[in-house]
């Protein structure tokens, strides 16, 4: 369903002029209800299974996930198993990428930042992936580009879940190209 709302001058005036980055989580893809009925979270969270009432945060209970035999490996099959899950239903991918699907049309929107680790930005945007150090030095390139600060589904090294992920992520962020990239969007863009 759509919501009538009016955008402010001042949006308006950033998107004439370029200035728009979109900021976006996992709410817009695999994560929503209406792709599937549980999250990846909850799937990791039946996997292991923990009393329902203890739900520690995501990267603790990615990091619980790994520490089994082969559990890197494993969370990753999982998560590839569940995006191809979703590509073999239409339905199911066309609920996942709604979002990119109506952002796609939006020509002065070039930038995006997201947590996701599908690759749906690329695929329905026609959005360069930025995912490693070494891509971050080519940020500023023209056309339109995705930030994914949490890696990508299509290079399984980079993905950020676990707490020790987040913490080596942060550290690449407060002092690597990709942190000054995203510095530089949030200094001198305006974020949605």
């Amino acid at each position: 369903s759509f919501h009538h709302f009016e955008i402010p001058d001042h949006l308006l005036d950033q998107l004439k002029k370029g200035n728009v980055v979109i900021f976006a989580g996992a709410g817009i893809s695999t994560e929503t209800s209406t792709a599937f009925r549980c999250t990846f979270y909850d799937e990791i969270h039946a996997e292991l299974r923990l009393d329902p009432k203890n739900r520690p945060p995501f990267p603790e209970l990615m990091s619980m996930f790994c520490k089994r035999p082969d559990g890197r490996r494993d969370l990753l099959e999982e998560l590839r198993s569940r995006f191809q899950y979703i590509t073999a239903f239409p339905e199911l991918l066309g609920a996942a990428t709604r979002f990119h699907q109506d952002i796609s049309t939006l020509f002065y929107i070039d930038t995006y930042i997201t947590t996701n680790w599908d690759d749906y930005f690329e695929k329905y945007c026609g959005a360069i992936p930025f995912v490693t150090a070494e891509d971050f030095a080519f940020w500023n390139v023209k056309g339109r580009k995705v930030f994914k600060i949490h890696g990508s589904v299509s290079n399984y090294g980079s993905i950020i879940a676990t707490t020790e992920d987040y913490r080596r992520v942060r550290t690449q962020l407060e002092r690597g190209a990709l942190g000054s990239a995203l510095k530089l969007l949030l200094a001198t863009k305006t974020i949605v």
